[in-house]
């Protein structure tokens, strides 16, 4: 049950001085923050977004991630039941342990994920520019390519922008690519065409199989650079 609204502002207050302690194992205050924030619940909607939010940001901030590429909204969203059910019962009975091996399982296994993503992403990236080496592909299709892994979506006139080219080069290397499967249009139109990378997209968002059977809780607790 959230505090109520005249004791809102000193709950928050007292999340955020948790929130800038050093001396706690930094995945266990992670999980304990975001589980006071769920119970605070200060906003009429987008709660369990923020909270969600703030475990990646808090990650950046302390120098362990360079980008917020953890994502547990993932894990949370694919163990819905389980998460509310610790929630709740963390409040009913005070009892945290329970809350902290879920939270810090959900870590581990979407580590691995971003890891497993990661790889394919590169794999996938070395094997296209050795190819198109190979076949003796221009200049501007190999360019085209390397962009592609940081805007999977483009236009023929983003590529000319991009590139520096002309939008008949830029028509040339989107077709090459379109010819070996690399790039779909996707609108079916004439003028205005819109190009997506799929095999990008299936690196990304592709189902990835992390092992569930490990025992929980095998992360250190302690990510933090700081010890």
């Amino acid at each position: 049950v959230p505090p109520p609204p005249d004791e809102m502002q000193a709950a928050l207050d007292d999340l955020e001085r948790f929130l800038h302690d050093r001396e706690m194992p930094l995945l266990v205050q992670l999980a304990l923050a975001h589980y006071q924030f769920e119970v605070i619940h200060p906003f009429l909607d987008g709660n369990g977004r923020i909270g969600r939010l703030l475990i990646p940001l808090m990650l950046v901030s302390r120098d362990v991630l360079t980008q917020p590429l953890l994502y547990l909204s993932a894990y949370f969203e694919q163990h819905r039941s389980e998460y509310y059910d610790h929630l709740l019962m963390t409040s009913q009975h005070g009892d945290l342990l329970p809350w902290l091996r879920f939270f810090l399982d959900g870590v581990r296994r979407q580590a691995r994920d971003a890891e497993e993503r990661t790889v394919r992403l590169v794999e996938l990236q070395h094997e296209l520019r050795t190819a198109l080496l190979d076949e003796g592909r221009p200049n501007s299709v190999v360019r085209l390519a390397e962009y592609l892994f940081s805007a999977p979506i483009t236009t023929a006139k983003h590529v000319a922008d991009l590139l520096d080219v002309t939008r008949l080069t830029a028509h040339a290397a989107t077709d090459t690519l379109v010819e070996r499967g690399d790039l779909v249009e996707v609108t079916g139109r004439e003028r205005g065409r819109i190009y997506e990378a799929p095999s990008i997209f299936e690196a990304v968002y592709g189902p990835v199989d992390v092992d569930e059977t490990e025992t929980h809780c095998q992360l250190p607790l302690d990510m933090s650079p700081d010890d």
